[in-house]
């Protein structure tokens, strides 16, 4: 079974976002409230290292990310995008959105962010110069995971529009557009192209191929008793993490589907999860507006 190792208070509000660093030693939160700003701490001991508050007290976060070296910090808010020097703790750059920023994300070498505001992608590089705007035509984007290599971005769309999109950022393209039928509410890129995990509304897990939509693998049930919030691969493919309004995360082998465990995060809806790099330890955040970290039984 797994062991709760630490717990972090985020904020007042629910947890909204988590981003560890390529090392595992530094993790960034965030509960959307801009008095509680964005939260930066050494994973092991449970300290917060920093408080990182946007200018702009009216406006409400909605995701953060850490690069893989650790040196910076980004923040996709409902009007910007935010990036801070975290060694020196000052801000550094800010693009200003009119679409409604959602989310964040390095690319796995540091060489670009990907930004989601409104139905587009922006990627930017690390001076926040644009290097290539996509307009997926679709409704909002929400739940976005970029492959390994940084080619593909998988993402959910609201019910009436494709449920999940698979976008080809080097050729300006979608290779995968879902059904229409809403069913899905969470997704990630596997460690290779091929493969995307995805969580419904009604508490279930299932593997796709990237570029066809068809089922690899449904997961074991009964899987969540309620909607799956927040899915992720391990570093190596071989795990997988689910977050749901059931409050629990769960714990599953990708290559046969099977539960390996459930993790209790207590009160509230798990929002969001996560591994650290090295696949043993976890993260999940939730409406208690805490981060717990886990030991995963080996």
């Amino acid at each position: 079974m797994a062991r709760l190792v630490q717990e972090f208070i985020a904020g007042s509000d629910p947890v909204r976002s988590i981003s560890v660093s390529g090392n595992g030693q530094r993790m960034a939160s965030t509960t959307g409230r801009m008095t509680d700003g964005v939260r930066f701490w050494n994973v092991q001991s449970g300290g917060l290292l920093h408080t990182f508050s946007p200018v702009d007290d009216q406006d409400e976060i909605s995701g953060v990310a850490l690069s893989p070296e650790g040196f910076f910090l980004a923040a996709a808010t409902h009007h910007y995008l935010l990036l801070w020097d975290i060694e020196a703790g000052r801000q550094i750059g800010t693009v200003e959105t009119p679409f409604g920023g959602t989310s964040v994300v390095f690319s796995r070498d540091g060489s670009f962010i990907l930004f989601t505001h409104g139905h587009r992608y922006s990627r930017f590089d690390t001076a926040l110069a644009l290097k290539m705007e996509h307009d997926l035509q679709s409704g909002p984007i929400s739940s976005p995971s970029l492959s390994a290599g940084g080619r593909f971005a998988a993402s959910i769309h609201e019910p009436g529009q494709p449920n999940i999109i698979v976008y080809d950022l080097l050729n300006d393209r979608a290779s995968l557009k879902t059904s229409q039928n809403g069913v899905y509410s969470a997704v990630a890129m596997g460690p290779d192209d091929g493969v995307v995990l995805t969580g419904n509304i009604h508490g279930k897990l299932e593997t796709l191929n990237a570029q066809t939509g068809d089922s690899i693998r449904k997961f074991d049930l009964p899987g969540h008793s309620r909607n799956v919030t927040s899915v992720v691969f391990s570093p190596d493919g071989s795990l997988a993490l689910s977050g749901s309004e059931d409050f629990s995360a769960k714990l599953w082998d990708v290559n046969t589907g099977r539960e390996l465990d459930t993790l209790d995060h207590g009160h509230g809806f798990v929002s969001c999860v996560a591994f650290l790099p090295n696949g043993k330890l976890a993260l999940t955040g939730g409406h208690d507006n805490k981060v717990k970290l886990w030991e995963l039984a080996p």
